[in-house]
């Protein structure tokens, strides 16, 4: 009679590995799909701001405000003073188009958000490139 004492283990050896980085996977789908969720509702309500005369510093406070991204991320925002810093890679850039100054009743009004967001399961950073996502919404002027 053969002995089997060790069998369980070694399928468990071989098959964790595939698990865990099944399961990291996942888990790091479902962060990026739930920031580029929160990137659209922000973006679209960041454009019904601009369509009806908010600046746009109030438009990027509202995005500063609203937007959960990681906590080292900056806003860049050119078209305001407040958030014309300089762009990094780990930066939420916003544009508005035309700026505040220049909107007018029957103008298209649209707010771009673009971020690179990194893997947030470090062994995924070994195998994938940080991902990069950008969402845009137009809307009439009022």
């Amino acid at each position: 009679m053969k002995r089997e004492e060790g069998q369980s283990l070694v399928e468990f050896a071989l098959t964790a590995p595939i698990l865990l980085l099944l399961m990291a996977g996942i888990v790091n789908f479902g962060f990026i799909f739930y920031t580029y969720l929160n990137m659209t509702i922000t973006t679209q309500e960041s454009a019904r701001l601009a369509s009806l005369g908010k600046s746009d510093c109030q438009v990027g406070d509202y995005i500063n405000q609203n937007l959960n991204v990681m906590g080292e991320d900056k806003l860049v925002l050119p078209s305001c003073s407040t958030y014309n810093t300089t762009s990094t890679s780990k930066s939420l850039v916003a544009t508005v188009n035309p700026i505040g100054s220049s909107r007018k009743s029957g103008d298209t009004v649209t707010v771009t958000l673009t971020y690179s967001i990194s893997n947030l399961t470090p062994i995924l950073n070994q195998f994938l490139k940080p991902v990069t996502l950008t969402t845009k919404t137009s809307i009439l002027v009022e």
